[in-house]
């Protein structure tokens, strides 16, 4: 016996879901439901109108009934419902009924599949106490009637017995026998389900038994089985057509009623609404969100798929939370659920996949190993499901959205937007996704949160050193620093924008490589762009003594070098022609004069010291900037460019630290971009006489032994003068 419900509404699983304890995920089986009161779909109303038509059903000439549905679909769920309303004790206006479940899939292989059905038929009537020895006797030798013959390999013949032997009663009188002591017992209702999961032998057998014994009186039959299945599976031994032959044993058939796109999501958004943080569950609300999710619940259009998605989440979701993109996430799981193989491929190639640019040669590859996997994995004839899913990985991943970029299209996300979302289409996140774990050698989103909370100038100083010594950790902390920026609090802006201030230089080594040969590594200009920005965000709230005062004290002279020279270009210098409108420039005309003022005197220091200076990195930087915030110096600069050029291994690292790295990108025709050196001759002829640094470079390459990169430095240099006309 089990509870009704007074009304036919879907029951609250978060109602349910607040009783459960801890952050252990509460997984859902995938079994069928028994009581009406915890319908989801709509499905008990119709229950209890099947359950009033099947009290009517019941006539002296048996009738079978069939359920009609696809596998997941809820069959079991809307059968149980059925049996619980027609328990129910209300019905006084009917006889009670003996309700007998039959699962012949559980008996699948066996040896007689036939003889379990009548021993199930048989023991059901004894269970309510209501059957005669002489009908156990009889429905115990019907069914050993019925059994069909098998040789020893294991082929049945699919008929009847012509036969009996000659010491049983024949099988009229024995059915005749059977009725009588059915009518004396009541109705009777045979519930027989997942004949779908048959082999088709097997289902063939069932029908035959069912098209033979049908006929019982005030025995109802109510079977519940895939058509498409069981058409396939019985059609092939007929000489005639599968659905005449059903025809001939199914009085009426009813069609599973459907629930909607609409019940669909309001169950999957109510479970991940248990299983998302409050922030993450909004996003499902927005656009992107909702476009997603229509996805998702076209792909999981039954109520086995919909559970098996939501058991994913509630396992995997907790390992990654607040590491991911909730929409993202989702999406990819429905693909390693309903598609495993494309989920394996873009794992596999996750490099291709990840780019933003379409029109990128990578981008075009991802685009046709998609297409490749979605032919492979999905039929021909399924036209929708190619496109839902086409659909949902060109939203996951816009690398291979070829719409994506038109001159009309909505524009692509930049990296750093994609980084702050979470977003699956990065390389920081990527990984994460696939293994539902934070990756060796980077930084997870949560440990960003806590060092960006840090108070302490020396516990931020101390802990970008730290990150120095893993250069995937530091790139990707910066580059998280980068996607949040507008999110960083004023004070925390202050705080990082000294922090950097005093070790910028030290990191941008560590980004680009060697201090004297910087890589060509994306990334070297990590460092200025963060503290621009910061700039940016503190010169409203933080007066100019501030910054001065932290540039004063800053232990990089490459950092304020390049930030003054940023700045300068605001203000119509470094050659850039017409200055910027005051109102547009970071600094006034004259707090600008002040901070040239504050790093010339920084450079002028280090430059009292011959190798602080020279030790600097990106030195050509250094000195453009000393030559442009203080022209008086020029006879101090001389001096000591002087003497650095008169030492054979000062004369090179200088030489090296002057030069400026080139690109040179041929497209197809090498291997890839050609790297060439060049020199600002400007800047050099402001600190040393040009015909006597060239007779020096020389010498030093006709007398000298050199390592091979030294050697190329002054051979770039020669070469580069005589195109200079010197």
């Amino acid at each position: 016996m089990c509870p009704l419900p007074s009304t036919f509404t879907s029951a609250s699983s978060s109602e349910q879901a607040s009783e459960l304890e801890g952050s252990i995920p509460v997984l859902t089986p995938d079994r069928p439901l028994n009581n009406p009161a915890d319908d989801l779909f709509g499905s008990a109303p119709y229950a209890k109108v099947l359950a009033r038509g099947i009290l009517g059903m019941f006539n002296p000439d048996g009738f079978v009934v069939a359920l009609h549905g696809p596998w997941g679909s809820g069959k079991t769920t809307l059968l149980n419902f059925t049996r619980c309303y027609l328990e129910d004790p209300d019905q006084s206006e009917h006889d009670p009924i003996t309700i007998i479940d039959f699962n012949p899939w559980w008996f699948s292989g066996r040896e007689d599949l036939t003889r379990q059905f009548f021993a199930n038929f048989s023991n059901g009537l004894s269970d309510q106490g209501k059957t005669a020895l002489s009908l156990a006797k009889a429905l115990g030798e019907l069914g050993n009637a019925f059994s069909p013959v098998r040789f020893p390999i294991g082929t049945v013949i699919d008929e009847l017995r012509g036969w009996l032997d000659q010491d049983k009663k024949n099988i009229r009188t024995l059915k005749n026998t059977i009725a009588d002591e059915i009518i004396k017992l009541g109705r009777v209702l045979i519930i027989i389900d997942d004949i779908d999961r048959l082999t088709p032998s097997e289902t063939r057998e069932i029908f035959q038994v069912i098209k033979a014994i049908g006929d019982f009186p005030n025995v109802v039959y109510l079977l519940a089985y895939d058509p498409k299945i069981i058409l396939a599976s019985i059609k092939e031994p007929l000489q005639y057509s599968a659905e005449d032959y059903l025809d001939k044993i199914i009085q009426c058939s009813f069609d599973l009623p459907s629930p909607t796109p609409r019940d669909y999501l309001l169950l999957f958004e109510g479970n991940l609404k248990e299983i998302l943080v409050p922030s993450d569950y909004q996003l499902l609300g927005q656009d992107r969100g909702k476009n997603i999710l229509s996805y998702i619940i076209s792909m999981n259009s039954s109520p086995r798929k919909i559970k098996r998605l939501i058991n994913s989440m509630r396992l995997s979701y907790p390992a990654v939370m607040g590491e991911v993109n909730p929409v993202d996430f989702v999406a990819i799981e429905t693909i390693r659920i309903r598609f495993p193989v494309i989920h394996s491929i873009i794992q596999r190639n996750g490099s291709l996949f990840y780019s933003v640019n379409s029109y990128s040669r990578t981008g075009k590859n991802a685009r046709i190993i998609l297409d490749r996997a979605l032919q492979d994995a999905i039929s021909d004839k399924d036209d929708d499901t190619y496109r839902l899913v086409k659909n949902l990985i060109e939203e996951l991943f816009p690398a291979i959205n070829s719409s994506q970029n038109e001159p009309d299209g909505n524009p692509v996300p930049n990296d750093y937007d994609l980084l702050r979302d979470r977003r699956i289409c990065t390389p920081q996140n990527f990984p994460t996704y696939f293994r539902w774990s934070i990756p060796i050698n980077t930084l997870s989103n949560r440990d960003f949160d806590t060092i960006i909370a840090l108070e302490e100038i020396d516990e931020i100083e101390e802990k970008l050193i730290e990150f120095s010594s893993n250069i995937e950790v530091l790139i990707t902390f910066l580059n998280l620093f980068l996607a949040h920026n507008k999110e960083i609090s004023i004070k925390a802006a202050k705080l990082f924008f000294s922090a950097l201030l005093n070790v910028g230089d030290d990191l941008f080594v560590q980004i680009t490589g060697d201090r004297k040969y910087p890589s060509l590594k994306i990334g070297s200009n990590y460092i200025p762009v963060i503290l621009f920005i910061l700039l940016n965000r503190i010169k409203e709230d933080a007066c100019l003594e501030i910054i001065l005062g932290s540039m004063e004290n800053s232990r990089s002279l490459l950092m304020i070098s390049i930030l003054t020279h940023d700045l300068g270009t605001q203000h119509g210098k470094y050659g850039v022609g017409a200055p910027m409108d005051e109102k547009d420039r970071t600094l006034s005309t004259d707090d600008y004069l002040k901070l040239e003022q504050t790093v010339s005197r920084k450079i002028q220091s280090a430059a009292l010291d011959d190798r602080t200076l020279l030790d600097t990195p990106s030195l050509n930087v250094v000195l453009d900037v000393w030559r442009t915030t203080s022209p008086s110096d020029g006879e101090m600069r001389r001096s000591w460019a002087d003497k650095i050029i008169n030492s054979s291994e000062t004369c090179i690292q200088f030489l090296e630290g002057m030069h400026q790295r080139e690109i040179l990108n041929l497209g197809h025709q090498t291997n890839g971009p050609i790297e060439y050196l060049t020199f600002d001759f400007h800047v050099l002829q402001d600190y040393v006489e040009m015909p006597r640094l060239i007779s020096i470079v020389n010498n030093l390459l006709s007398g000298t032994t050199l390592r091979a990169t030294e050697k190329r430095t002054l051979i770039a240099f020669i070469r580069y003068a005589e195109k200079a006309g010197f």
